[in-house]
Order: C-alpha cells, then sequence, then structure tokens
C-alpha cells in the first residue's frame, strides 16, 4: 500500500514538472498573447487563452499527452499496478476539468484536455510493462 502510494506521488510530480516543462518550451515558439492586467485574476486568464494562438494551445495539449505517457511509464517502472495508473488518470483528469471549467477555454481544448490524461497514462503503463517483460525474458 505505501509503494502505491508513493508510485503515484512520484508519477504526479514527474507530470506536473513535464507540462510545465513542456509549456514553457511551447511559449518560446508561440508566446502568450499581452493582456492588460485587471483586477481579477481569472478574468485575466479568460482573455490571455481567448487571445492565444492555435499554436500555443496545440503545445499545451502536447506536453499534456507527452507527461501521461510519462507518468504511466513512470509507475510501471516501480512495479506499480493499473489500477494506480488508472486512479492517477481520473484525479489528472478531474483536476484539468476544474481547472478548465475556471478558466472557460475553447471547447475543443476543454475536451481534448480532459480525454487525454487517462488513455495515455495506460498507453504508457502498458509500454513500460512491455519494455520490462521484453527486458526480463532476454535475461
Amino acid at each position: 500500500m505505501k509503494k502505491s502510494i508513493l508510485t503515484g506521488l512520484a508519477s504526479g510530480i514527474i507530470i506536473v514538472i513535464i507540462i510545465i516543462l513542456f509549456t514553457s518550451v511551447a511559449e518560446l515558439f508561440f508566446p502568450v498573447p499581452i493582456v492588460p492586467l485587471s483586477d481579477d485574476n481569472i478574468q485575466h486568464t479568460q482573455l490571455v487563452f481567448i487571445q492565444s494562438s492555435l499554436g500555443l494551445l496545440i503545445g499545451k495539449l502536447l506536453a499534456v499527452i507527452i507527461a501521461s505517457l510519462s507518468g504511466g511509464f513512470i509507475i510501471s517502472l516501480f512495479k506499480g499496478k493499473r489500477s494506480i495508473a488508472m486512479f492517477i488518470g481520473i484525479l489528472f483528469s478531474l483536476l484539468a476539468a476544474f481547472y478548465t471549467i475556471m478558466i472557460m477555454k475553447p471547447l475543443w481544448f476543454w475536451l481534448l484536455l480532459i480525454s487525454i490524461f487517462l488513455p495515455f497514462i495506460l498507453i504508457g503503463f502498458k509500454a513500460g510493462v512491455t519494455i520490462s517483460h521484453r527486458s526480463n525474458s532476454a535475461k
């Protein structure tokens, strides 16, 4: 049980770090639009996303895909169970849903962001299991 919690925690931390890093790279190629500051932080963030380029939004989606694949792979490397991968995928999907409901991004972005986490974490988990089985059978 303790190992499962640590595996999930490690995977979650890695997912967040990868999302931050890849989003920062996407912002180098597609700068965040400059929007006048307002007293309402949520309204300011909404304006930034409304005026964001398509490339920036796609870059954010790619960051989530890469992070999800990596998170699932990390869970399998730590010999975690599929249920942990599913839990992390559902947790991040719910967090993404709450985040996007607050910000009200474009609908297509909202739907893709919510639907990306679980399948790609499970794909990364399956890839890690396959690789570990191949390396164990080669020994």
